[in-house]
């Protein structure tokens, strides 16, 4: 069983939130550097690695939803 907050919603993407905060703000540290060699490959990591972390979501939480909705169908 997962753990919940308040609102009923899992705890990872609150991680991973703030995770991708921290990945910015090196970014940005990184950007104004000239460090061209590790602003580069941490900017592409971010650009993927968000969207993937939306897909997930999307996946790991809609089988939760179906089955909120099966149940509110069935009473």
């Amino acid at each position: 069983m997962a753990i919940l907050f308040p609102g009923r919603g899992p705890w990872w993407p609150l991680l991973v939130g703030i995770a991708a905060f921290a990945a910015e703000v090196v970014q940005i540290i990184l950007g104004f550097e000239p460090r061209l060699a590790l602003h580069v490959p941490l900017g592409v990591a971010i650009f993927g690695l968000v969207p993937l972390t939306l897909v997930g979501r999307r996946t790991l939480t809609r089988p939760a939803l179906l089955a909120v909705a099966a149940a509110g169908a069935a009473v």
